[in-house]
């Protein structure tokens, strides 16, 4: 026989207070058991004996291959020629058509919150462009729609404009959306300054949710494992007569063959 059971908030609330009248320390055991069970929840992530670790790998990445380099509506080598690679302070010729883009592939995959600059040589007042980006230049999404008035002219950088990524992104893309037909912009280098995070599932022998990569006491046995596995052997050429029984030392003791 199955029984079917819905119970409201009215229903709940009601044998909340029951169980409080009925014994007060609920009060306290309940809520200590739901953290438990969201702490067990949480570590569940991982099978048994593993625990998570995570490796965080920073650096630049710029625009290594020009895609589409659309400039007073023709497709031009400008691109490839002036933006790949660091900035260099060379730019492309003068972007002023609206629709005019340019669609590049930087030279690795950025994770969602990299800070990326835009280099410019020349950005006219007014000019409306879109940057959006990219995991496999199909599906682009839009970061900013930026005018004159977000470009930083920076002592030492020059015309720049600079966002963090709210997706992964792979390949960037920049279009002339207009306000004036004809105000120009060029581009110089477009670089990307990464934050990327792998979590993986690893072991962790002593089972206290530290995997043993990131454990500096993986057997819990309360001495460090930098002191236990430091081990030096110092060995001692053998003498090249048959027979010999050969007992090596250790830390840091000579060799004994007899």
């Amino acid at each position: 026989m199955k029984l079917d059971y819905n119970l409201t908030t009215t229903d709940m609330k009601t044998i909340n207070k029951s169980l409080f009248s009925i014994n007060p320390i609920f009060k306290i055991v309940l809520p200590v058991l739901f953290l438990a069970f969201s702490t067990t929840m949480l570590q569940a992530q991982c099978p048994p004996g593993q625990a998570e670790y995570t490796v965080t790998d920073t650096g630049t990445y710029y625009a290594a291959e020009a895609l589409e380099c659309i400039i007073d509506g023709s497709q031009e080598t400008d691109c490839a020629d002036e933006v790949l690679g660091a900035p260099d302070g060379g730019a492309t010729g003068d972007i002023k058509t609206i629709g005019d883009v340019q669609r590049f592939r930087m030279d690795g995959d950025s994770f969602a919150g990299s800070f990326v600059t835009i280099y410019f040589d020349k950005y006219e007042d007014p000019l409306e462009v879109e940057i959006a980006t990219s995991t496999d230049d199909v599906n682009y999404t839009v970061e900013a729609t930026i005018t004159d008035a977000d470009i930083v002219d920076d002592g030492t950088l020059g015309l720049i404009y600079q966002f963090t990524t709210t997706v992964d992104f792979e390949y960037i893309r920049i279009t002339h959306n207009g306000n004036n037909d004809g105000k120009k912009y060029k581009l110089d280098a477009i670089q990307s300054d990464y934050v990327n995070s792998t979590t993986t599932c690893e072991i962790d022998s002593d089972g206290d949710n530290v995997a043993d990569l990131a454990d500096e006491d993986d057997d819990n046995d309360g001495l460090l494992d930098v002191d236990e596995c430091s081990v030096e052997l110092n060995f001692q050429p053998l003498c090249a007569t048959w027979g010999y029984v050969y007992n090596q030392n250790i830390l840091g003791e000579p060799a004994q063959h007899y």
